[in-house]
């Protein structure tokens, strides 16, 4: 039985939801994948016909796929160049929403005189979409309706939640003194995006990893066990993801032990770094603790300040913006689980490594700033400042020296950028809790039964982030999991990358 089957058999019994349905049209193989892409190509496509009715038209900024802004006063003329805009596409539709309500949906080549008077801002777009992953309005053009306000003379949108407002400078060619951009971090900043990534059928270090392994006693199977190293290809996908809803991101850096995939092409964007770059000491090396590799992590050369930290099993399940990772001020938003907790006290001797980092990690966060933190991270896409993470390593050497010469899990480990960086930036104000929102995560242990029925929630909710993590639950087989994840994956991200092999 395939995925999609045994997760809608599940859901049917359990009254949960099932995978949407294909859209009735094909995938236009000339429109692009990522939603921005998408965006700028509705913009080229129609641009040229709004002008020739002479429409005033105002972009917020240069990046492809930017909102676009059109006068009040200008409504007929650019009724009429959407509808002749039609005549080369006529899949094209446009939304009319005030606030965020949808008032209406018209084909665009139906758009009739008086349509946009109720409207405040228009989504303009096709519903066309890519296998069972739905591109959505993530897609579709945003295009403000703006107005002169007399009162405060100035050209305002008409949509007050829009991210930018205040569009007089773009029509009259003033900037006015007292302009906030809302939700907007920092102009011209670069983010960089760092994976670790391992290949555990590569002969060599299958070898490197028996021959240590002889003699390391683990203190908890986890700490050492085949589902800790297991490849499902969930890399490929993850980085599809970025690519798709991450359009931001400046540079991408896979850190691994001399290995690369079979299916990564070179490409300008994407950088491979061996542990030997980045750990000070080669002696420690190999390793096979996570904790150790990521304690080094800012130690990558030309890594930007602000950057994201991914697993290789964490995905974009939307568009997200710079804003969703860094406040204005820079700040990292810490997203602490609001379920996943640390216990009190020291763990027994067996326990987890997980709940040796986090003991750990919020022991010194006590002892040294009176902070008492007992939750988790969630499993999301982790911000992080490489002058926080210098911070760290210089302010606690040992401990930090401790994790990287831990050549497998240890009981003295830190586990930085998942739980002791974050701490850290939070106690000293340059990481602020982020508030938990339902949409905007799913976690997914492929080794349970109810993983079904949360693929589906994915392939229906599109959360922002998720994480399809292997554990010591075996309610699936490993072999089956590796199936199920695959399938899944291959239906929700079904565009390759520009970076892959083809």
């Amino acid at each position: 039985m395939n995925l999609r089957a045994f997760a809608s058999r599940a859901l049917r019994r359990s009254g949960g939801v099932t995978f949407p349905r294909k859209h009735a049209q094909p995938f236009d193989v000339n429109l692009p994948a990522p939603p921005r892409d998408r965006r700028e190509f509705i913009w080229e496509l129609l641009r040229p016909h709004l002008t020739a009715y002479d429409t005033p038209l105002a972009r917020e900024d240069s990046r492809p796929g930017a909102v676009v802004a059109a006068r009040v006063g200008d409504l007929e003329a650019l009724r009429r160049g959407l509808v002749r805009a039609a005549e080369v596409r006529n899949d094209l539709e446009v939304h009319l929403l005030r606030e965020h309500r949808i008032l209406k949906t018209v084909p665009l080549r139906a758009l009739e005189p008086g349509d946009l008077d109720s409207a405040h801002w228009l989504r303009i777009g096709t519903p066309h979409e890519i296998s069972h992953y739905r591109i959505a309005a993530d897609g579709y053009l945003t295009m403000l309706l703006v107005d002169w306000d007399s009162e405060r003379c100035r050209m305002l949108a008409l949509h007050s939640r829009a991210e930018r407002v205040d569009w007089t400078e773009l029509f009259l060619g003033e900037e006015p003194a007292d302009t906030v951009r809302i939700g907007r971090t920092r102009v011209n900043t670069p983010i960089d995006v760092v994976y670790t990534w391992v290949d555990s059928a590569d002969a060599r270090w299958r070898a490197d990893h028996e021959r240590h392994s002889r003699s390391h006693v683990a203190h908890n199977h986890s700490a050492d066990n085949e589902e800790r190293y297991v490849d499902r290809d969930e890399l490929r996908y993850s980085l599809r993801s970025v690519w798709m809803f991450m359009p931001f991101v400046r540079h991408i850096y896979i850190v691994t032990a001399d290995q690369r995939p079979t299916w990564l092409a070179d490409h300008p964007q994407i950088s491979m770094i061996s542990h030997r770059e980045i750990f000070p000491d080669g002696g420690v090396l190999p390793t096979f603790n996570s904790h150790a590799i990521e304690a080094c992590l800012h130690r990558i050369d030309g890594l930007s300040e602000d950057f994201v930290y991914f697993n290789d099993d964490v995905f974009l399940g939307r568009e997200v913006t710079e804003s969703d990772f860094f406040t204005i001020a820079g700040q990292a938003k810490v997203r602490l689980s609001p379920s996943a907790y640390i216990y009190r006290g020291e763990p027994v001797p067996s326990a987890i490594p997980t709940d040796w980092a986090g003991h750990n990690s919020v022991s010194l966060i006590e002892r040294d700033f009176g902070l008492t933190i007992d939750r988790r991270l969630q499993h999301v896409p982790l911000p992080l400042k490489v002058s926080v993470l210098a911070e760290i390593e210089q302010k606690y050497e040992t401990e930090v020296s401790r994790t990287r010469a831990a050549r497998f899990r240890s009981t003295t480990d830190l586990a930085i950028p998942s739980m002791f960086g974050q701490y850290y930036a939070i106690a000293t104000h340059r990481g602020v809790e982020w508030p938990h929102s339902a949409d905007d995560y799913v976690y997914v242990n492929t080794g349970r039964s109810a993983s079904a029925r949360q693929y589906s929630a994915i392939m229906a909710r599109r959360p922002k982030f998720f994480c399809l993590n292997v554990t010591r639950y075996d309610e699936i087989a490993l072999e089956e999991q590796v199936r199920q994840v695959g399938s899944f994956l291959r239906e929700v991200y079904p565009v390759p990358a520009p970076w892959e092999l083809t």
